[in-house]
């Protein structure tokens, strides 16, 4: 199926990518554009450029490059129709298609998303003014959570009615079952997925509902037969909803998050708003899931240090080695809150907002935080103690895979326990032997060290194609003059065209690259032109994009102009060379040269003289470059 050419172009105009890639990259602005750490590949230094104003991306290290749709498609892999059809519905577009009719999927998510924002302010007016929600009002009060955490957070109350809000919304059975918010009986009838619960609405990072969280209030946690029901429940995966890849208030949190350089991650709805409660507004929580890779995907480009404010007696106990796995792969730190034995932050931020704050300005590394507990635990005092201690730490220690690390933390619990630091290390290398271990590895060769972007206007997502990578000699980015000779054309071409003609360029690349650009009206139209140019120019017109020209174009062109010209001169000479000493050809050719050279002098003179030796000079290349 087809998209309409136009209604792409118009999705391209009217997304707004700073926005868009600011939901998943923390954006700072340097000058005239904004730069932040590259979600394709780790790294530390920001080298992922935006140009806002014409809606291009760059990254100067793994080369990922293009426009919003490139971006939509790579970062949540998609297919070039669902992209599009995801940015038309976040700018509000009605796209249109090919004789196939309209798209089935662009639709169904519209409709989707338009019930879910209607099950929010139901569910949160129900909340608010309802006769049946004094008891979630009283329930949350009793938590600490007031009027303006209710609407923060746009809390809600779902009723206890088999099928009130599919009442109220007036949808179809297929789009509220698909929206995740109910589901058919035996007979075919509607009911409500989350009935008798106080609502925790789910907002992806752009700040749109996805789904929904439901408490049952105290007094109901028994079910009709007097066992003991979920106490949370939560809304099944959807179009729109993914359990790995979402975080309970990111909306909220992110500019924290920046600010900080820290994202800390609870485990419940109620601990995320006890931290913004206590002041600390850069806490997410993950959605009834273990944290998972894909959350710290969705999270590392806004932060590179992670504090797990998880339960002190559940935190850094399980599956710890993906957590250090993680921590290398992503060049991450990971560190635990230091909150007190058998109390979440929701209860510790009600009754001691201070001590919670202490407990995150107190986080320690995962590892540190393990060994602390062991330690803590006693038996230090005799010999038998200290040689269970060393055994269980070994085994902790044992389970990170810089080796590095391991030496430092043995040397740590050597000195702790009061042992031979070579009998220790004896041990941890019998434990590596044993096979049970990560080891330390080569990191395997980043995926987008050889990124190559997908078409943007193909309809498959195929895996990226691995060619050899593109250097900075294929794009000859050592000659500074043409770079930005060519920047000022990618950015102004109807204007500088005139001043940047075919004839200052010699590098292959900058070549392909002008020509390409020849007539062209737009940014976007040039885009275009690129790609149809090749590997290398395509990608040396999105590094040009990304940046605005700084430097003084006439300089530019003069500089240029005298490259051009001594090129031409050498060449005069050596033709010279092959004439009969008294030809008339010679003489005219020596009296061209004289005059050339006099121009020349032109060119290190200033004002009025140099700009007039400088255009002398470029009508004579170009006149030079069509006489051949």
């Amino acid at each position: 199926m087809l998209i309409n050419e136009n209604d792409v172009s118009k999705v391209l105009e009217q997304t707004d990518i700073l926005a868009l890639i600011g939901e998943h990259v923390a954006l700072k602005r340097v000058g005239l554009r904004y730069v932040g750490l590259c979600p394709f590949h780790s790294e530390n230094t920001p080298s992922f450029s935006v140009n806002a104003e014409e809606g291009f991306f760059y990254c100067f290290g793994c080369h990922a490059s293009g426009d919003a749709i490139s971006f939509v498609r790579e970062i949540e892999r998609m297919e070039f129709v669902p992209a599009v059809e995801y940015l038309a519905s976040r700018a509000g577009i009605q796209l249109t298609y090919d004789s196939q009719g309209l798209s089935v999927h662009a639709t169904k998510r519209s409709s989707l998303q338009s019930a879910l924002s209607e099950a929010v302010e139901f569910y949160h007016e129900r909340l608010v003014s309802s006769p049946d929600g004094e008891h979630a009002r009283s329930y949350l009060a009793s938590r600490g959570i007031d009027a303006k955490d209710w609407e923060k957070f746009r809390l809600g109350w779902a009723p206890d009615l088999p099928a009130g809000l599919f009442s109220h919304l007036k949808v179809s059975q297929e789009i509220f079952v698909d929206a995740g918010l109910g589901y058919l009986d035996k007979g075919g009838r509607p009911l409500d997925q989350l009935r008798a619960r106080v609502i925790f609405p789910i907002f992806d990072a752009s700040g749109k509902p996805v789904a929904f969280g439901g408490r049952v209030l105290p007094s109901s946690e028994e079910d009709a037969s007097g066992q003991a029901g979920p106490k949370y429940k939560n809304s099944p995966e959807t179009m729109l909803y993914s359990k790995r890849k979402t975080l309970y208030g990111l909306n909220l949190a992110k500019a924290d998050v920046v600010s900080h350089g820290e994202i800390i991650i609870c485990e419940g709805y109620t601990d995320v708003i006890a931290f913004f409660k206590a002041g600390i507004q850069r806490a997410v929580a993950t959605c009834g899931t273990a944290l998972t890779e894909d959350h710290l995907l969705k999270i590392k480009s806004f932060s590179k240090r992670i504090t797990l404010a998880f339960d002190a007696d559940k935190a850094g106990i399980s599956a710890t080695e993906k957590f250090y796995q993680w921590e290398k792969k992503h060049k991450l730190e990971i560190y635990v809150a230091d909150l007190p034995d058998g109390i979440d932050p929701g209860e510790l931020g009600q009754k001691d907002p201070a001590r919670l704050i202490d407990a995150v300005s107190g986080a320690r590394p995962l590892m540190a935080f393990r060994l602390e507990r062991l330690f803590e635990e006693g038996g230090l005092s005799s010999i038998e103690g200290r040689a269970r201690v060393v055994d269980e730490a070994i085994e902790i220690i044992a389970e990170h895979p810089n080796a590095l690390v391991r030496n430092d933390y043995l040397m740590y619990v050597a000195d702790k326990c009061r042992f031979e630091m070579k009998d220790l290390h004896l041990r941890l290398e019998k434990a590596l032997r044993s096979g049970q271990f990560l080891r330390d590895q080569p990191e395997p060769h980043s995926r987008a060290r050889s990124f190559v972007m997908a078409d943007a206007r193909t309809d498959s997502l195929e895996a990226p194609i691995q060619q050899r990578p593109i250097s900075a000699e294929d794009l000859g980015l050592s000659d500074r003059p043409a770079i930005e000779g060519l920047r000022m054309l990618v950015h102004n071409t109807e204007e500088m065209s005139e001043f940047f003609p075919l004839v200052l360029f010699t590098h292959p690349t900058h070549r392909s690259l002008r020509i390409a650009i020849e007539g062209v009206t737009s940014i976007s139209e040039a885009s275009i032109r690129a790609e149809a140019a090749g590997r290398e120019a395509k990608e040396l017109f999105i590094r040009l994009a990304v940046e605005a020209p700084s430097a003084d174009p006439f300089d530019v062109v003069s500089r240029l102009v005298e490259r051009g010209v001594n090129r031409r001169l050498e060449h005069m000479k050596l033709q010279a060379r092959s004439l009969e000493p008294s030809s008339n050809e010679l003489m005219e050719l020596s009296s061209e040269l004289s005059r050339i050279r006099l121009l020349q002098e032109g060119l290190r003179s200033a004002g009025n003289q140099r700009i007039d030796a400088t255009g002398q000079l470029l009508v004579w290349l170009m006149k030079s470059e069509a006489e051949g």
